[in-house]
């Protein structure tokens, strides 16, 4: 019920991607939310173009959306001017999919140190079928 915030930034070198749920196991009215919540963490990290690239994947089974592609936007104000026109996608979670999209789509050209955060409130997820597509990429550490 309560989340707290750190007033820390991170500076590191790294492409970041988020993988986040975008199905009807968040619901309509919690992901307006859950934006909220994605853009107070991003302002985290340093995003530059030489520090942290950010990306961004909703998903669910009714589509899987690069919303936000590494390299598109290069400051955290044009970040979050994007994030509250994220639409709303219901369905079933598809979080292997999404993280196969990440990998093949987002990660394939990095040569920078990657971080892959998942987003998800379905609760039935079957952690080695989803984790399946980044294992041995240097994305999956389990």
């Amino acid at each position: 019920k309560h989340i707290f915030y750190c007033s820390l930034v991170c500076k590191a070198k790294m492409d970041l991607v988020f993988v986040v749920d975008a199905s009807s196991s968040v619901g309509r009215k919690n992901f307006p939310r859950l934006i909220g919540f994605l853009s107070k963490l991003i302002s985290t990290f340093t995003i530059s173009p030489r520090l942290v690239k950010v990306g961004i994947v909703f998903y669910s089974k009714k589509g899987v959306k690069i919303t936000i592609p590494l390299n598109r936007y290069s400051t955290l104000s044009r970040l979050r001017t994007v994030m509250p026109r994220v639409p709303y996608l219901g369905g079933n979670p598809a979080t292997a999919y999404a993280l196969e999209i990440a990998k093949n789509r987002l990660f394939a050209r990095s040569s920078r140190k990657k971080t892959l955060v998942v987003i998800t409130s379905d609760k039935k997820v079957d952690r080695d079928k989803v984790l399946r597509p980044i294992k041995g990429n240097g994305l999956c550490k389990t």
